[in-house]
This record gives structure tokens, C-alpha cells and sequence, in this order.
């Protein structure tokens, strides 16, 4: 990815998340949740999908593919867009605005729900899985 224009700081977080995405990803390698493909989906009645948690990041629609439709920080409806509906940090759909009304679900490909993918600590049904915890922490430190 070239980041051309970008902060050094800006550099150093895309290179510290990209870090701490290899932890998550060891973290839950062996566990029930990495036999699911676990989708993210937000907006109004959770009707966009915003990629995948749980696959590799060479995945087309995998959130950290960032070459990808769900991975990149240009995508239209991608988290990684923070001038994006899904992206911001003052959006009602963003996982990253701490007061979301509205932030995205996760559910694997049976309808099971994994809770809500949110910094808001305090949103119901956010979710406790602990790898998908670290990568919304570490998403969080991202400069915005």
C-alpha cells in the first residue's frame, strides 16, 4: 500500500496495527470462532456488508486486505475510510465513534450473532470476543 502524503505518524500506526492484526490473528488461530466466516455488516437495518473478520488478509473481502473492496483506507463503505459512513469516528454505523447508535454486527454465515463490533464500551450486545477485542483496541489508536 502506498501511503503517499501520509503523516509519519500516520505510517507508524498503519505499520502498528498491521502488528498487532498478526497477534489477533495468532491469538485466535485454533479457536471455534476461526472455523466461521465471521461478516461484518453496518448501516441502517445492517443491510451493508463491510467484509470479513475472520479470513486471511489475501482475502478479497477480508477488512485487512488492503488491497481489497473491505480492506482498503479508500473503500466507500470500508472502516478503514475514515471520511467513510462506516469509517469516522462521528458516524452512527462506525465502530470507531464512541457514542455509535447504530455500529456494525458480526455473524457468521449461519445468522449466529457474535455481538456488535464497537468501541463503544458501553453499546448492548457489544462484542466479548477476545481477539476481535485487540483488533477493535488497536483500531482505535489509529490517528483519525
Amino acid at each position: 500500500m502506498t501511503l503517499a502524503g501520509c503523516s509519519s505518524q500516520a505510517l507508524y500506526n498503519v505499520v502498528m496495527f498491521g502488528n498487532a492484526y498478526v497477534e489477533a490473528k495468532n491469538k485466535r488461530e485454533g479457536r471455534l470462532y476461526t472455523q466461521k466466516k465471521l461478516m461484518l455488516f453496518g448501516g441502517h437495518n445492517n443491510k451493508v456488508y463491510l467484509g470479513c473478520l475472520s479470513n486471511s488478509e489475501y482475502a478479497t473481502d477480508s477488512i485487512f486486505n488492503e488491497y481489497g473492496l473491505h480492506g482498503s483506507v479508500y473503500a466507500v463503505d470500508g472502516i478503514w475510510n475514515t471520511i467513510s459512513i462506516y469509517g469516522s469516528d462521528y458516524s452512527q454505523y462506525s465502530p470507531w465513534n464512541s457514542y455509535a447508535s447504530d455500529p456494525p454486527v458480526i455473524v457468521d454465515q449461519e445468522g449466529n450473532f457474535y455481538g456488535y463490533f464497537t468501541v463503544n464500551e458501553f453499546f448492548p450486545n457489544r462484542t466479548s470476543v477476545d481477539w476481535i477485542m485487540q483488533i477493535l483496541a488497536e483500531g482505535e489508536k489509529l490517528e483519525r
